[in-house]
């Protein structure tokens, strides 16, 4: 909770070589203690060490972690009660529109997969909160190798969709009793408080956040409806739903990597925007860096190599969705970008913005998936579908990049595009050599998109010393 009090410095203590532990009485909370880090490194941050000798009287605006109780049992119970409108929601859309039994069956378990979902993003946020990313980190990474390998085996084993919507619920709900093993190592959050004013407070608070949410749900679900309604040409509509979800849920497994990324800054660049802008605008622009060193050669190579990909993952019947992915992988690309941008908005509060252009995005990608898709229109059925899904992306990147030259800092996007261009287009070569192998396709073009960069001094000082301080980090 981020609270705004009088209080007096009662001791502080230098911490590593830039950190300070300041010790004080706060008015609202009695003693606390806060960690200032890297106050002690420039001289040019908002805060001054001058500020923190004993017996300073301060106003202080901090965030205070003392009701994390209230807070998550209060949440548990949002979203479960938020949970039970939206399956309602569901299961009226169910009877409003005539499905298969098959569709009906798969939209029920991804319903249930979302809702234990929802409850697992409670736990990680808890982590978050707290700054113990590792144990989010941890969780993220293990539902997506849960996801991933359980639904290829899933598929391989003849389940089909009804597999992969188990798989999903099955690999949320492991992970969720995994979160939980793991708080009650790391907080007592003590029996189940719901406090009423926090209730009130927090229902205020996220109506922006509400907001964001529904129009970034019917934009990633919208296309699967308007394929399924609309009259498309040579196909059945189940099949181009199909067609188009094999490669959709490829690129969903891809996402989690920003997503991850997101979850894991955001309290870091709350607490940047506090206490040093300058530390904020280089740690995004640095963090942005390697999304994009990461983003752009994953495109090119999922472009190659989008057929071996689909036979591997689902077998030769599916082999036209090899059409959608080389398309939706340079959705995913783009998102890379925005996904992090979207939360460096979000931490310096500006949801005006990130609900404009989610609005946008919404009307765009609504309006192209009825010119694409139909026969009546281009007639272009999955594919329309996915090439509305990237010119979403390219115009939501191009709103919210002009918003950041113009208002707030600069991204410096540009610069940081060429070198890995240059790395991929020599890894293409590779890649392109080997697509009949695709383990050495991969493992080659890997290796190669790497040294091209090292080549091209693509890593600078500070990047080795990342490295090198990862590398050798305790266990």
């Amino acid at each position: 909770m981020v609270v705004n009090t009088n209080a007096i410095v009662i001791s502080a203590i230098k911490y590593a070589e830039a950190d300070l532990i300041v010790k004080c009485y706060t008015q609202t909370s009695g003693l606390k203690t806060y960690m200032l880090r890297g106050i002690l490194k420039s001289r040019k941050g908002k805060f001054k060490t001058s500020l923190f000798q004993p017996l300073t009287q301060l106003e202080l605006v901090a965030k205070h972690k003392d009701k994390t109780t209230v807070y998550f049992w209060s949440m548990a119970f949002i979203k479960g009660i938020m949970s039970a409108v939206y399956l309602m929601l569901v299961f009226l859309a169910l009877r409003i529109f005539s499905y298969s039994s098959l569709v009906e069956t798969t939209i029920c378990l991804l319903a249930a997969s979302i809702v234990f979902s929802a409850f697992l993003s409670l736990v990680t946020s808890l982590f978050q909160a707290h700054e113990k990313m590792e144990y989010s980190a941890i969780i993220g990474i293990a539902n997506s190798i849960l996801v991933t390998v359980g639904g290829i085996a899933a598929l391989y084993m003849g389940f089909g969709v009804i597999g992969l919507g188990w798989i999903a619920i099955l690999s949320s709900a492991i992970m969720l009793i995994v979160g939980f093993v793991l708080i009650g190592t790391q907080f007592n959050l003590g029996r189940p408080v719901v406090q009423k004013t926090f209730l009130m407070s927090i229902g205020k608070e996220a109506v922006p956040f509400a907001a964001i949410s529904i129009l970034i749900t019917i934009y990633y679900r919208s296309d699967m409806l308007l394929l399924s309604k609309l009259p498309v040409p040579a196909i059945s509509n189940e099949e181009a739903v199909g067609l188009y979800s094999a490669s959709y849920k490829i690129i969903d497994t891809m996402q989690m990597i920003p997503g991850i990324v997101s979850a894991a800054v955001f309290p870091l660049f709350s607490r940047l925007y506090v206490q040093d802008e300058q530390v904020l605008q280089s740690s995004y622009k640095r963090i942005l860096k390697y999304l994009v060193y990461l983003g752009i050669p994953m495109a090119v190579g999922v472009s190659l190599l989008a057929e071996p990909i689909i036979k591997l993952v689902y077998g030769a019947e599916f082999i036209l969705s090899a059409d959608v992915l080389r398309i939706l992988i340079w959705a995913v690309a783009i998102i890379f970008v925005n996904s992090l941008i979207a939360t460096l908005l979000t931490s310096i509060g500006k949801l005006n913005v990130l609900i404009v252009v989610s609005a946008v995005n919404v009307i765009l990608n609504v309006g192209l998936n009825l010119l694409f898709i139909p026969t009546w229109g281009f007639g272009l059925s999955y594919v329309g579908a996915a090439l509305t899904t990237l010119i979403s992306e390219v115009v939501g990147f191009a709103i919210i990049y002009q918003y950041f030259a113009r208002n707030l800092y600069s991204l410096g996007l540009i610069s940081q595009i060429i070198k890995p261009l240059v790395s991929a287009s020599v890894m293409a070569l590779v890649v392109f050599f080997f697509k009949d192998n695709l383990l050495l396709a991969i493992g080659g073009g890997a290796l190669v998109y790497v040294m091209v960069l090292l080549f091209i001094k693509g890593f600078d000082d500070e990047d080795q010393k990342i490295l090198f301080t990862l590398v050798n980090k305790p266990v």
